[in-house]
């Protein structure tokens, strides 16, 4: 079955990946139910240096998320959030990372995963839903 995307409201950047991908097969549909890129982001931030404690610091990287409106959980050694492209995604975990820099940390390690599946829509909640399915089955 051949992918389709709807281009409508998406910059050129975020259609580009689509472009490249699908050649002379994209198709621009208006107003139809399609399937929408979900990447999904990991990442951690380590200020070294900086004491044992590093909240302070790694508040504002948190921040900076919320300030660019991404969807995201916070876990006890991670950060996981969803974004439209890779593209989005690096540049959020860089916005991140830079506010840790600009709060006072002389250097920072960031350790970054991304699932970027483009075969279904799939969002963090669905992932997490499929796992306890499994494990309810067991």
């Amino acid at each position: 079955m051949a992918e389709t995307y709807c281009l409508d409201g998406l910059t050129e950047v975020e259609q580009a990946p689509l472009k490249a991908r699908c050649g002379e097969k994209l198709i621009t549909l208006l107003n139809k139910p399609v399937l929408k890129m979900v990447v999904v982001v990991e990442f951690s931030i380590v200020p070294v240096g900086e004491g044992t404690s590093v909240s302070r610091i790694l508040a504002h990287a948190v921040k900076e998320l919320e300030n660019m409106g991404v969807k995201y959980e916070l876990t006890p050694m991670c950060t996981v959030f969803e974004a439209r492209s890779v593209e989005e995604a690096f540049k959020a975990v860089e916005a991140a990372h830079e506010a840790v820099f600009k709060h006072g940390a002389k250097r920072v390690v960031t350790i970054v995963k991304i699932d970027d599946r483009r075969d279904v829509e799939r969002s963090m909640k669905d992932k997490v839903e499929s796992l306890k399915k499994a494990v309810g089955s067991i």
